[in-house]
């Protein structure tokens, strides 16, 4: 699910903010999970929408469509958050230079066995880095799944 489309799922499930889809600036804030930078030397991230990284109570809810709904939700807020950290640290020299040339080759099983996290399996990592796009230190918005390259394609490409 894009991610503007997951945005408006989660506002609407969960009733958090009252506020209209059909500006133009709310799409294109919304096509980015989260902004990368350094401080103090340091890589840390800020995801500009708090609802992406919020983990929703079911305790006080009583409809089983918005319970599954809100485990849905948390699941995915969970596994976008350990994707975000993980390829931090296993991609740090490329978060620093925003250079094609310092990806270190990675792919999607690798990163798996690297990274585990209960119920993320191959197929829910390709579907959710394929929607997540975040901007570098050098401030170009880079999707995801552009971060997985085969040895092979690194020797290609660069």
């Amino acid at each position: 699910m894009p991610l503007i489309k997951y945005l408006a799922y989660i506002e609407k499930t969960t009733n958090a903010l009252k506020r209209s889809f059909s500006t133009q600036g709310f799409a294109e804030k919304k096509l980015l999970y989260a902004k990368v930078m350094t401080k103090d030397g340091a890589l840390c991230f800020d995801i500009p929408d708090k609802l992406l990284e919020s983990i929703y109570s079911i305790e006080t809810r009583t409809e089983n469509k918005t319970i599954c709904s809100l485990k849905w939700i948390n699941t995915r807020n969970r596994f976008s958050l350990h994707i975000l950290k993980s390829l931090l640290d296993y991609q740090h020299k490329y978060w620093l230079s925003g250079k094609g040339v310092d990806l270190r080759p990675l792919t999607l099983r690798q990163f798996l066995l690297l990274y585990p996290l209960q119920y993320l399996d191959q197929s829910r990592f390709s579907r959710l880095i394929t929607n997540l796009s975040v901007m570098n230190p050098q401030n170009q918005l880079t999707n995801l799944r552009s971060l997985f390259i085969s040895k092979k394609t690194s020797r290609i490409s660069y």
